[in-house]
């Protein structure tokens, strides 16, 4: 078990390795209090263009040998998924 504040900061790297970004805010459903979706922020270059992603925690599996999450999906899935731009404030909408 991961208390929270730990999910929510946690850096997320793909199968290589490769830091991807990290875990901004999770969506917890009130009946059955599981993690269905966390929002994952990426930075490009220098941080321009920053890319918030919301995600089902399915895609996610904690390593702890490295102690970071690893997503289970190629950058490609990732890129193709919708994308919210940071325009301040972020909402919140379902993939499903």
């Amino acid at each position: 078990m991961l208390p929270f504040s730990t999910i929510k900061k946690c850096s997320v790297v793909n199968k290589n390795g490769t830091f991807i970004g990290v875990i901004k805010n999770c969506v917890i459903g009130l009946a059955d209090r599981e993690i269905h979706q966390v929002t994952l922020c990426t930075s490009g270059f220098l941080g321009m263009e920053t890319k918030y992603f919301i995600l089902p925690f399915s895609r996610l599996y904690f390593d702890d040998k490295i102690e970071k999450f690893v997503l289970t999906m190629s950058n490609a899935e990732l890129e193709a998924r919708s994308k919210i731009h940071h325009l301040g404030q972020l909402q919140y909408f379902s993939l499903n």
